[in-house]
């Protein structure tokens, strides 16, 4: 995948059809998200004990990317959730499902697994 120049790819398929609103064609939710989570898999299997493609992760913000989705997830638990906020967790979980967050969270540590580098700078 990093010989052939395809991490790029990857990373920006982690998000892909999140934001629905902009694509022309429709979007099967289970499908996207099925896609994420086969995205989050490879690039997973790509960082582990591969030092490149770690670097050329952390240069393409894979870490940036991983926090945002997790943190998508995120809401004060000391605050009642009114209905709106329920709504939206609701969504945020249907669109980062629990397979996803699982590999995204692997992703996160094998990006930076034995790699003191990209340790310091993530």
């Amino acid at each position: 995948v990093l010989k052939e120049g395809g991490l790029p790819h990857f990373v920006t398929h982690l998000t892909w059809g999140i934001n629905t609103s902009s694509m022309a064609i429709p979007i099967d939710p289970k499908e996207a998200a099925a896609q994420r989570t086969m995205a989050a898999f490879i690039l997973s299997v790509t960082c582990l004990n591969f030092p490149r493609a770690q670097g050329e992760c952390l240069r393409l913000n894979l870490h940036g990317t991983c926090c945002s989705l997790l943190s998508s997830l995120e809401y004060d638990s000391k605050v009642e959730m009114d209905a709106d906020t329920a709504a939206k967790l609701s969504i945020a979980e249907s669109r980062v499902t629990i397979a996803f967050r699982t590999w995204i969270i692997i992703c996160l540590g094998n990006l930076v697994k034995q790699n003191n580098l990209v340790q310091n700078q993530a």
